[in-house]
This record gives C-alpha cells, structure tokens and sequence, in this order.
C-alpha cells in the first residue's frame, strides 16, 4: 500500500521552499499566539493531558482575557458559507467577553500550502480548518493536532448526525468536528413525470423501467456534467454501495483490498448499461456540472444525479423547476443488498485544534460552539446541510432542502466521494478509466482489472 501522508522531513523540506501565500482576504488583523517547540514524541497522549492540565489558569480558567488564534479559507465575507462562519465566530466572542478570536482567510489551494508550512515550522495556529480523511491524517500522524475526545463527553457526540465524526477521526480518536455535509441524489422533476404519466421511482427497477419509457417518448431521460468525469465515477460508487456495500467500498478506497472482484464488477455493469443507448441529453458528455445544473434548471429534463449542493440553483431566483422536484438516494437494486442507510456523502472537512495551544479548553469549546453555531446558520440560510442536528425556524426555508436534511437522519454510514479519499495520483486515472468504462471501450470486467492495476491492488 501507499504511503498516504507525508513524513515530516519531507514536508520540512517542502517548507524551505515555500514563501507566505499571497492573495488572501484577512478577515481581521492576524496575531499568531505563541507557541513552545515539542517534538512529535512529547506530543504523545500522556504529555498532551499534561500539556492541557499546565495550560489552565493561564487565562482560560480564571476568564481572564485569552487570545485565540483561527485559519480557515472563507475569504468572501458576502458568501453564505462564509457568512454562516463569521456570524458564528462573532457569536461565540459576545457570549464569552473575555476570549479574543484574531482570524485569518486564505483561498482554498494557497491554504493548503500555507496550513502545511506552517505545521512543518511549528507555527499552527490555535484553531485551523482542514480537509478530512488523508489530508488532515499528515496532521495527526505528526503529532500536530490536538485529540477532542474529552471535549466531546458532555453529549456533543449525539448532536452530530450519524458517521460524520469520521471525517477527522482516526485511529477511534476525534481530532476535530464538521460544519457541513454533503451527498449524492437523483432529482426527479415531478411536472415531467406527470405529464407523461409516470410515477417517481422507489427502486433501481423502478429507475430503469421510467428510463425507458421516456426514451421511447424521444425524450433523453437524464442530464448530468460528465465532462468532469467525477459525476460518472459518483455513480460507480452508489452502484458498488448497492452491490457490496460501504466497508467493502472504504477497503478499496483506502488500498486495503482489491476492486477486482465480482461485486464491482456488478458496480461496473450496472454503471454501463444504465448510461447505454441515450439514457443521457446529447450534450451530457461536453458540459461540467454547474452547466448540466442550469440547463436541468431551465426544466423539460426529467431527471439529472448530482450532489446535495445542486439545491441552491435548483430552488434558486430564476430557476424553472422550483418547487418542483423529488430528491432521493441512489435506490436499492433488487437482488442486491438491502442497506438503504448507507450513501455516497460525508463531510468532507472540519476544524482542528493545534497540539501545542496555550489554550486547548478555550479553542476545543471554540471549535464545539463555532461549528455547531455555524452549521445551524448555514442550514437556516438555506445554503447547505448541518452536520449537526440543529433546530431552525423552517418556515423560511424551501421545503426541498428541509425534506433532504430529513432524508439524511435515517442515513447512517455515508462514504465519501472515491476522488477525495484516493491518492492524488490515483484520481485521473480513476476518471479516465471509468469514463471509458461508460463509453464502451471497456468491458467491466476489463475495468476492475484496470483499475486493480491502477490502485496496485
């Protein structure tokens, strides 16, 4: 198996050559706080305890005043997701007069560099935002992130929705929470369903019958932005979460186990004769997601697969199918197996705090608040789904959006979109070679051997 996170070494030696990123948006004045040199060894649970223990009545117990530092990527202060971050951090310093967030806002890929240097030179800041799975794992196998769990006894854990924890936490240890959460869904457009007489589909048979029936009407049943690529492979996993299931999928994933083997292979052949003989618009294959979304919105267009983000422009000013739309989960197949819990989705990040803080019970109660705060502000807007089992006024809210965050509480092991999970020299080629899969050029077979080679597995 590859090796999924940097060594230190490497990544000090990455940050000789790196400068401070340029570009960024500073959201309020920065003030990095001091921090003291440990190596990754004294970063070992037993001294961190320690570290946490020495840390109180330096300010945070006393309430006297405490500075905090906070990095995250919401440069755009007008952005909904960025507004649902700022007015929850801005809440969190009302209620708690005595603690002082400085932040600081970089775009997302100058981020990446950024956060990374700043971990190799040992200059976190207090609190951070980071991808999950692989990316934030360099992190905590360096001894840099702080573990939570302590934090988390207090009854955070159950105001969480189900499997989200996952997103930064390894080795049964949370070092940090999400926002936010996203998964894939068919929409179906109820208005063209009914003018032709058809029902929405409960189940892959279902799915399949309504598909041909529209292409005998002449009409191409579905859109989606397949010249992205990633579109095609999320359909490949919410095939493989039917046939073999998550755990199966997460093995792959992460190099544990083979993808050539008869459930993906079912994955595969199901994949291929769905996409078959016109189920997609004739533009499906030259268009990106964001288009395949606006010409869907434009109505006419029975159904189109994409992510739970997609709402916005369908619900959105403008939009011809408002009001109109059924989203539900990739269906059960029958004859496969029966979890209707488990999805293509998760969240796909969150915040951490740094190992070496002044301050770990003020940042861990900053992430807790801020988070929780930031995911009800976000759902409340309209503009995403909570990580967290919030409660808003709904009155407000479109009622799509309120019946997909329902949808998603019955929903318990979510496994995230494969090009985020796999190795990043691994992503093209996964693309690459299930494009060709839906195009015909490879058999399905052929495909899981492909890509079996392509994994080293």
């Amino acid at each position: 198996m590859r090796k999924r996170w940097l060594s230190m070494a490497l990544v000090l030696s990455m940050a000789a050559s790196l400068t401070a990123c340029g570009g960024k948006n500073t959201v309020q004045e920065t003030k990095q706080s001091s921090t003291t040199e440990t190596t990754a060894e004294e970063k070992m649970e037993e001294t961190q305890a320690q570290e946490q223990t020495d840390a109180k009545g330096e300010g945070e117990a006393a309430g006297e005043p405490v500075t905090v530092s906070m990095w995250h990527i919401q440069t755009n202060a007008e952005d909904l997701t960025a507004k649902a971050l700022l007015d929850a951090i801005a809440l969190y310093e009302e209620t708690h007069p005595n603690v002082k967030i400085v932040q600081d806002a970089t775009q997302g890929e100058q981020y990446k560099v950024k956060i990374r240097t700043a971990a190799a030179s040992d200059e976190l800041p207090d609190i951070f935002f980071a991808w999950g799975y692989s990316f934030a794992e360099d992190f905590v196998k360096a001894g840099k992130a702080l573990k939570m769990d302590s934090w988390l006894e207090d009854g955070t854990r159950d105001k969480l929705k189900p499997g989200l924890l996952n997103v930064l936490s390894y080795d049964d240890a949370v070092y940090g929470l999400p926002v936010d959460f996203s998964g894939m869904l068919m929409y179906y457009n109820k208005t063209v369903f009914e003018e032709n007489g058809l029902e929405i589909p409960e189940t892959y048979e279902d799915l399949v019958n309504v598909t041909n029936a529209f292409k005998q009407k002449g009409t191409a049943p579905m859109i989606l932005g397949g010249k992205a690529m990633w579109p095609l492979t999320a359909m490949f996993e919410d095939f493989s979460i039917r046939t073999v299931g998550a755990d199966q999928c997460l093995d792959v994933v992460s190099l544990k186990d083979t993808i050539d083997q008869e459930g993906f292979v079912k994955a595969a052949d199901y994949l291929q004769k769905f996409l078959a003989d016109k189920t997609l618009t004739e533009d499906s294959m030259t268009m990106i997601p964001p288009e395949a979304n606006t010409k869907f919105a434009a109505g006419g267009i029975p159904m189109t697969y994409n992510g739970t983000w997609s709402i916005g422009v369908f619900e959105g000013d403008g939009s011809q199918v408002k009001d109109q739309l059924v989203a539900k989960p990739f269906p059960l197949i029958e004859g496969e197996l029966d979890n209707p819990e488990e999805y293509v989705g998760a969240s796909l990040s969150g915040y951490m705090v740094s190992s070496e803080t002044k301050y770990p019970d003020v940042a861990a109660d900053a992430v807790k608040f801020i988070t929780e705060q930031a995911a009800k502000n976000l759902y409340q807007s309209g503009a995403g789904l909570p990580a967290w089992n919030v409660e808003v006024d709904e009155s407000q809210l479109n009622p799509l959006i309120i019946a997909v965050n329902e949808l998603y509480r019955g929903m318990t092991k979510g496994v995230a979109n494969w090009d985020t999970l796999l190795p990043a020299d691994f992503v093209e080629d996964y693309k690459n070679t299930t494009t060709m899969l839906t195009m015909g050029d490879l058999s399905p077979e052929e495909y899981a051997q492909e890509m079996a080679g392509i994994l080293g597995k």
